[in-house]
């Protein structure tokens, strides 16, 4: 039976690349097939086809078979494929694109993603609990929850995220990033129980007009603030802020947003801020967000600098060539074996490298590689670079064993 092919240069590109990246659809019929975003990609291993088949299936017009695979659903959007395209192919773009494309056109959306969805409809977090639960991570303050349950006039608005606000693995986030920036001196507020997630779990399934709605809440929420900076610990809510925002919401004013780890490395210095000795062996995780996709490398380990005696040691993938931890792209929805497989090399990486702890700068990095070191046995900490800040600041130690591989 003949295959059905169809013109995807006028119909489906003309659709994925709208308004966005039109000059560069002509790129991806220039793939040469050299297989770099293949051998890039953390998850081609698992898709039925792989980057490099998928364009050529595209460049010859095979619809069906483009939209039914299961490729573009793995993409973690960890934009290694695009740093290392010789043409300059929209990779990752394209992947997203192919999502909303067939979720629109053939209503495939794998159910465990369509649930996601809802959720984020329903209660505006993704995890899919009452949005009054946001503050649980301000439990064992002395103050509780009510000094951050509503946003008031500051100076400085926190942007908690998700992972932050609802998962016990990175509560720690949450409250070490307020303990530092309050030993700072500075007028600190919260979204409260207004903040709702920042849009990134929609917008990488392609569901841009529902990001769009919570984009326009979490402005409006901000703007009552009156705040003169926006500050993130979660390298998703940073770029989505930075980058996306004005996409979503075109003529949008914002204020400055920073990445936590850019404000507090301009503030230490400003302010002198010295911390404790730290005697361990770290290694620094790039974050996909903050690495690649925001360029923001030398910042966290100028900070990891700033504390005396701890010494820092660089995995065999570091910077540009950093790999994915597994947590992006809603992949550990989708597929948590292989979300686990991509965190377990991420830890062994790091256990090469005789580390004690790995660092991030991420709480979903922070989160999945948790997690995976848990499944997998390894005894080896993960913690977010706020954590280890604010560890040698208040000179509270945090369990910095030696770290154990367990498996072959």
């Amino acid at each position: 039976m003949a295959l059905k092919t169809f013109d995807l240069t006028r119909e489906m590109l003309d659709h994925a690349f709208a308004d966005r990246v039109a000059p560069d659809k002509e790129r991806l019929l220039s793939c040469i097939q050299c297989g770099s975003c293949t051998a890039s990609c953390p998850t081609a291993y698992a898709m039925d086809y792989t980057p490099r088949q998928l364009w050529r299936l595209i460049q010859v017009g095979l619809r069906e078979e483009v939209l039914l695979s299961n490729s573009f659903w793995l993409c973690t959007a960890c934009y290694a494929c695009n740093t290392r395209c010789p043409r300059g192919i929209p990779t990752m773009e394209t992947m997203l694109e192919l999502k909303a494309l067939a979720a629109r056109e053939r209503e495939v959306m794998p159910p465990s993603l369509q649930e996601l969805c809802l959720s984020l409809s329903q209660t505006h977090n993704v995890a899919g609990e009452d949005n009054a639960l946001r503050l649980s991570w301000t439990l064992g303050f002395p103050e509780g929850e009510n000094e951050f349950r509503k946003p008031r006039p500051a100076e400085v608005v926190y942007f908690v995220g998700c992972y932050a606000a609802f998962f016990p693995l990175a509560y720690g986030v949450a409250r070490s990033t307020v303990q530092l920036l309050r030993s700072l001196g500075l007028s600190l507020t919260t979204l409260g129980t207004e903040e709702w997630c920042c849009g990134y779990p929609l917008l990488t399934v392609g569901r841009r007009e529902e990001a769009v709605a919570l984009a326009r809440h979490n402005l409006e929420a901000l703007e009552r603030t009156g705040a003169s900076r926006l500050v993130t610990a979660c390298a998703h809510c940073y770029r989505v802020w930075q980058e996306l925002y004005p996409i979503l919401l075109p003529g949008c004013s914002l204020p400055p947003i920073e990445h936590v780890s850019t404000f507090l490395l301009r503030e230490f210095a400003r302010q002198g801020v010295v911390p404790s000795p730290v005697e361990a062996v770290v290694t620094y995780h790039d974050p996909c967000d903050l690495g690649r996709q925001a360029g923001l490398y030398d910042p966290p380990r100028q900070l990891l600098g700033t504390i005396p005696d701890l010494k820092v040691v660089e995995m065999a993938n570091h910077g540009e060539g950093a790999i994915c931890c597994g947590g992006g792209g809603n992949l550990p929805r989708l597929r948590d074996d292989v979300a686990m497989e991509l965190g377990r090399r991420r830890l062994a990486q790091a256990v090469d490298a005789r580390a004690h702890a790995i660092i991030t700068a991420c709480q979903l990095c922070r989160h999945t590689l948790s997690r995976t070191a848990r499944r997998w046995g390894a005894r080896l900490q993960v913690y977010d670079l706020v954590e280890l800040l604010w560890s040698a600041l208040s000179r509270q130690p945090l369990d910095i064993p030696e770290a154990r591989w367990p498996l072959a």
